[in-house]
């Protein structure tokens, strides 16, 4: 996903940001996108400038999603399977999406599964030689010494997965 100029989109709780403006394109956060009045800044793939994962951009806005009454019977078979595996399923609360132990099926809610969190593999090379300080191992001109590895889980840092190794 793309943002793109005036356009609303969804977070990962459901609530509608928007319209996206552009600010300066040369800024690491390059898009204005306000929530219930303040400014938010997102960057070009929908990843927040804070640690705040609700805010997350998810998807595009569109209308209400849609009733049980209202889905096809793929739609609710395909719900019920991935239930009946042991995936969460989530309620739309009317801002939100919020997991539901027990789904009742009603015909006045609309159902889906938790989407699956979004993982990436980071690499930063860097130059680290004793005796030149912390401030020396990031950011220089000098040929790295050493590879930074480790996983993001929806943009946040997995600690349990950063590796080291000199290259």
């Amino acid at each position: 996903m793309k943002i793109q100029q005036g356009k609303y989109y969804r977070t990962a709780e459901g609530r509608k940001v928007g319209p996206a403006e552009q600010r300066n394109e040369e800024n690491s956060y390059p898009w204005h996108i306000p929530l219930d009045g303040s400014p938010l800044y997102y960057r070009e793939d929908g990843t927040l400038c804070t640690d705040n994962e609700d805010w997350r951009i998810v998807g595009e806005w569109g209308d209400t999603p849609t009733l049980w009454r209202d889905m096809t019977p793929e739609q609710k078979g395909a719900l019920l399977l991935a239930e009946h595996e042991g995936k969460v399923v989530q309620s739309y609360g009317g801002e939100s999406w919020f997991d539901v132990a027990w789904p009742a099926w009603d015909d006045d809610t609309a159902y889906r599964i938790r989407p699956e969190p979004k993982r990436e593999v980071v690499e930063i090379d860097v130059f680290c030689a004793a005796g030149f300080g912390a401030e020396a191992c990031a950011g220089t001109e000098w040929p790295a010494t050493h590879r930074i590895t480790f996983t993001t889980i929806d943009g946040k840092p997995d600690c349990a997965s950063i590796r080291m190794e000199e290259v």
